[in-house]
C-alpha cells in the first residue's frame, strides 16, 4: 500500500474512528490517542485492511479492538463525563455561548444516561440515533443480525428513557 492509497482511504475514515473510540474510551484525549494507534496498525498491515471487503467496516470493527486493548491495560476513566455531547458527534468543540442553561443540563443528563448504559446497547443507539446510520451499517460494524439491531437498540432506548427519568426524579 502507497501513501496515496493510504491517505485516500483511511484519512477520511479518521471523524467516524474517533467518534467510536469516544463512545467507548470516554475522553477526547483517549479517542485520539486510539485513534493513532490504529493509524500506525493500519501501516503495518499493509494491504490486508485494503483488500477486505469493506474497508470502513474492517477499520471500525479494529478500532473496538484498539479499545477493549486500552481498557484491559486499564488507567482509563471510562465514565468520563466532562465532555459535552456535541464531542460525540464530531470531534471537540466548544458549546455556544448563547446555548440555554436547560439545554445543556439536557445535555448532561443524556450523557450521564448513555454512561450508565451497557456498552453493547449504548453502541447501538448512538450508531441508530446520533450517527443516524442505517440498519446495514451497523450490521457491518457490529456483526449483530439487523434482528438483533433493532431488538438491541429497542432495549437501549427503553433503558435510555429508563435512566434520564431516574436521573431526573433524584
Amino acid at each position: 500500500m502507497n501513501t496515496e492509497e493510504f491517505k485516500s482511504t483511511f484519512l477520511p475514515l479518521g471523524p467516524l474512528l474517533y467518534r467510536t473510540a469516544f463512545r467507548m474510551l470516554g475522553s477526547g484525549e483517549d479517542a485520539r490517542d486510539a485513534v493513532q494507534e490504529l493509524y500506525v496498525k493500519l501501516c503495518r498491515e499493509g494491504d490486508r485492511a485494503l483488500r477486505s471487503a469493506n474497508p470502513k467496516g474492517y477499520c471500525v470493527r479494529m478500532m473496538q479492538n484498539v479499545c477493549a486493548d486500552i481498557l484491559r491495560r486499564g488507567g482509563r476513566n471510562v465514565l468520563r463525563m466532562a465532555v459535552d455531547v456535541t464531542e460525540v458527534r464530531g470531534g471537540p468543540a466548544v458549546e455556544a455561548a448563547d446555548a440555554s442553561v436547560e439545554g445543556r443540563e439536557a445535555a448532561a443528563l443524556v450523557r450521564k444516561a448513555l454512561a450508565a448504559m451497557p456498552w453493547k446497547l449504548r453502541e447501538v443507539v448512538v450508531l441508530r440515533d446520533l450517527e443516524q446510520m442505517e440498519m446495514s451499517e451497523i450490521e457491518a460494524l457490529t456483526g449483530m443480525s439487523q434482528v438483533n439491531i433493532r431488538v438491541t437498540l429497542f432495549r437501549g432506548r427503553k433503558l435510555l428513557k429508563e435512566k434520564i427519568t431516574e436521573f431526573i426524579k433524584e
